[in-house]
């Protein structure tokens, strides 16, 4: 028998929030921090999938700060029009900065109330580019049926200019020692994006996977975590995924028994990106975090004028609307 859905306005240390349950998960929404997604837990085994930063308090967002000094909280949060902060490569917008982790996550959203019923909840969210012209919306949708939230992203260009741009979604997961990576089937290797040091090899060369092999080394296995002594920290991103059939990128708990796992068309969502922080980063001042962003993206690199060099981004044609559909299951 199916469970019954439920929406609940509440706050979040402070913050106004969105709880969406329906018997099977609950998911917490704060649109005044970005638009966050402050937690997505299992509710018959407990288990909450998104790590939250003990060293960084929750603090209203203010547009073009530091992201990774004082915003990086954990949660769920939208990366738009590219990942890295830097110069945006082309006219009529170069040389206009790209604030660190894109414009979203450092303004407050606006949110409607769409549906609220026992069968479904359906709670969009807006909001639109500072320093470049679009309009940005996420629509989540939680029914009675599944352990399953839906987001339904639709991306305006206001302007007559065509405008590239990079998008990842950006969960930062709890993550324990064992737990396994899925990436979609045919993925054979992952373009190191950015370390803390050489160790995978350079910015933009290629390691096999799930087993790297690193000069004379045992083969490392990407596809495990380790442990937090492991004391690294590196961006991987894959090759240009292909097809328009559904593909999925998941991380399974060791025991393979409970999952966080991501659904998505390849001709919509063209790469997986992967932080694997294991001890080795930390951007507060801070010991270094354990953590796991596990984030499917349309494009190849956290920096939008490489992705156009790689030709691995996407193109917002002027006065016209993109849309994809990303599914997120938990068991």
């Amino acid at each position: 028998m199916a469970d019954t859905c439920t929406l609940q306005e509440t706050k979040h240390q402070g913050f106004d929030a969105f709880v969406l349950t329906n018997g099977y998960i609950r998911v917490c929404i704060v649109p005044e921090f970005g638009g966050k997604i402050t937690s997505i837990e299992h509710l018959s085994t407990g288990r909450e999938w998104l790590w939250s930063n003990p060293y960084l308090p929750k603090q209203p967002v203010i547009y073009g700060a530091s992201f990774t000094e004082k915003y990086d909280t954990g949660g769920l949060d939208e990366c738009f029009p590219a990942v890295s902060g830097g110069e945006f490569p082309t006219a009529p917008w170069d040389g206009v900065i790209i604030p660190d982790h894109g414009e979203l996550w450092c303004q407050p959203w606006e949110v409607e109330i769409v549906e609220s019923s026992a069968e479904r909840i359906i709670l969009s969210l807006v909001c639109y580019g500072v320093r470049f012209p679009y309009r940005f919306e996420r629509t989540l949708i939680v029914t009675a049926e599944h352990a399953a939230l839906t987001l339904d992203y639709q991306v305006s260009n206001l302007t007559t200019f065509d405008m590239p741009f990079i998008w990842s979604i950006h969960p930062i997961l709890n993550i324990e020692e064992g737990m396994q990576l899925l990436l979609p089937g045919g993925v054979e290797a992952v373009r190191v994006d950015g370390a803390t040091n050489d160790f995978l090899g350079r910015s933009g060369s290629q390691v096999d996977w799930p087993l790297a092999k690193i000069d004379d080394r045992q083969p490392i296995d990407l596809s495990r975590v380790p442990a937090k002594s492991f004391g690294q920290a590196y961006k991987l991103y894959t090759l240009p995924l292909k097809g328009h059939d559904r593909v999925e990128a998941a991380i399974l708990v060791p025991t393979a028994e409970h999952s966080f796992t991501f659904r998505f068309r390849p001709n919509e969502i063209t790469h997986v990106g992967l932080w694997m922080n294991y001890g080795g980063w930390s951007g507060c001042g801070s010991k270094p975090y354990f953590n796991l962003g596990l984030e499917p993206c349309i494009g190849g690199t956290d920096a939008l004028p490489d992705a156009k060099k790689l030709g691995e981004y996407a193109l917002l044609p002027a006065k016209q609307t993109l849309d994809w559909t990303l599914d997120l299951l938990v068991t």
